[in-house]
């Protein structure tokens, strides 16, 4: 029987893999923290009956944020 691990952090704590890991990080917080990404967290928050009154449904969330840049 065959047992293996796979440590898949990165351990070089002082080189390419820590600055890949801060500017990895950096990326997600951007990400996280754009006026899309809130938007979504609010309808996301609300229940079935509010978006409804706004006239959506929970799979016409991503369309109505993202409607303005891309072609959904």
């Amino acid at each position: 029987m065959a047992d293996f691990t796979a440590n898949t952090s990165i351990s070089n704590k002082g080189g390419f893999g820590q600055a890949f890991l801060m500017f990895w990080e950096w990326l997600a917080a951007l990400g996280e923290n754009s006026a899309r990404a809130q938007l979504l967290r609010e309808y996301s928050e609300m229940s079935d009956e509010e978006l409804a009154s706004k006239g959506l449904t929970r799979a016409d969330i991503v369309r109505r944020v993202f409607a303005e840049d891309y072609y959904i």
